[in-house]
């Protein structure tokens, strides 16, 4: 899948109804309501070793708030390959699998999470939540093509729209450096280092220009841009402070690392994989081919791609409703027949031997109508809706990707491999070049510097253990 870096987004989302007026009780309201939204949109990580980590981490440095504590913590690592950390209302924050790996000792992360609590206590972004746009490629119709109407494009949408909308909360200058401040002081006193949080921004900062190849003008932090300043304050801060006498949960980075171990770095196998435009569920055992140069999404209730000028789709899901897939088409057909949609074809039919509700049509202006496709049909047990949509001469592209849906035999998944973060020991002298070759590493030289904090050596040491990013056989 063709993933990009995000800033650390802090997330919130507004409530329709009358909230009441105790600001905890608020909080937790609306800390709920997102936290659903986010495990469906987003997806929780199963990695037990390091959600159990991370919780305790969590709560080590979440105590230090003190008796009045106004929130019951929850700490949990989400499915996002991008390296991100946020928080929302009511004692939620969430670490994603994409930023572990750059960090290299327990002292960053636990700077990081003070930062996230310190947001939720000050209560920053129930004070700052405000309707911003968080992309979503797969939620296209009316956005990504004209002439799909609202009522109809939820229908089409239905996979995706069950998550929910989410919101993105922008925090002022002035709570940015509270929460450094408070941050670095529940560190402090959790037995913490507090220069540490400047050192993992300079780190994760440093990984995202490489990554990019170019230097980033943003912080990891959403709305709070990486700037000298910060980390220069950061020091001066981690100067006045010191840590509190405490016994770490991983005693060195060899142990920190070793709770990342086995660690996805790119796709997830359960929420299923890409190889190039290709996508393979292992647990549903299915397999589709979107088309070249497409951008692709996965997300835990739909996968699917568009054409770089946002004028074809395809999209498959599964609707959260739980009918069969006949009731689908003909709850399609009552809404298009209120809407200006002509329907060309209709009905029950086969699809790849299964059956399926299948219909086509064209809907918006004359000139450039926007065609569709829609097929819902039962596979494994289990109603999936595979939605096309095109203008002009797309035709062949979203066809083509609706027909390459096809199970996938257990000699082919033996095939797929996955990239997994391991732990390899260096021999005297050996060159990242030569470790890298000989261990399998696919991460590039730069990379594998700044997430190993190995500065410019060009030789590594006798006995040194370094992550590294391998190919590994599926497990499924």
């Amino acid at each position: 899948m063709k993933r990009f870096f995000i800033p650390l987004l802090l997330l919130a989302i507004l409530s329709s109804e009358l909230l009441a007026q105790d600001p905890v009780a608020q909080d937790i309201k609306l800390g709920k309501e997102a936290d659903q939204m986010i495990r469906a949109q987003m997806g929780i990580y199963n990695h037990k070793i390091t959600q159990e980590y991370i919780s305790e981490l969590g709560h080590k440095v979440a105590a230090q708030v003190g008796n009045d504590l106004p929130f019951e913590f929850q700490f949990q690592l989400v499915n996002m390959v991008e390296p991100n950390a946020f928080s929302i209302p009511g004692g939620y924050v969430y670490v994603s699998r994409g930023i572990l790996p750059i960090l290299n000792s327990e002292d960053e992360l636990a700077t990081i999470l003070g930062h996230e609590i310190a947001h939720v206590v000050r209560r920053h972004s129930a004070s700052q939540m405000k309707k911003s746009v968080l992309p979503s490629l797969l939620t296209v119709p009316g956005l990504l093509i004209g002439g799909i109407s609202p009522g109809l494009g939820g229908l089409i949408n239905a996979p995706i729209n069950a998550a929910g909308q989410i919101y993105l909360a922008n925090y002022s200058r002035g709570q940015e450096n509270e929460a450094d401040e408070i941050g670095v002081l529940l560190a402090a006193k959790a037995g913490y280092q507090p220069k540490a949080l400047g050192k993992a921004l300079d780190q994760l900062d440093k990984a995202v220009e490489v990554y990019l190849g170019e230097k980033t003008q943003f912080s990891i932090f959403d709305d709070h841009p990486y700037t000298p300043d910060r980390v220069k304050n950061i020091k001066e801060l981690s100067e006045k402070i010191k840590a509190k006498p405490g016994t770490p949960i991983a005693k060195n980075s060899s142990e920190f690392n070793h709770y990342l171990f086995g660690l996805h770095l790119a796709d997830d196998p359960a929420q299923g994989i890409f190889e190039g435009t290709r996508f393979v569920h292992p647990g549903l055992r299915f397999q589709m081919k979107f088309p070249e140069k497409w951008r692709t999404v996965n997300s835990p209730t739909a996968v699917g791609a568009a054409n770089k000028e946002q004028t074809a789709m395809v999209v498959l899901g599964v609707p959260d409703e739980g009918g069969k897939h006949i009731e689908y088409g003909k709850k399609f057909l009552e809404k298009a027949a209120k809407e200006k949609v002509q329907i060309l074809e209709s009905g029950e039919s086969k699809f790849k031997g299964m059956g399926a509700f299948e219909i086509k049509f064209l809907t918006g202006n004359q000139k450039d109508p926007v065609k569709g496709r829609m097929v819902w049909f039962t596979y494994q047990n289990m109603t999936f809706q595979l939605a096309g949509l095109w203008q002009g001469a797309r035709k062949d592209s979203v066809e083509s990707a609706i027909e390459s849906f096809d199970g996938i035999s257990v000699e082919e998944l033996k095939k797929v491999k996955v990239l997994t973060l391991s732990l390899e020991k260096s021999k005297q002298g050996e060159s990242i070049e030569d470790f890298s070759k000989r261990t399998g590493n696919v991460w590039k030289p730069d990379f594998f510097r700044v997430v190993n904090d190995l500065g410019d050596e060009s030789t590594l040491n006798e006995g040194q253990e370094l992550k590294v990013a391998i190919w590994t056989p599926l497990r499924y």
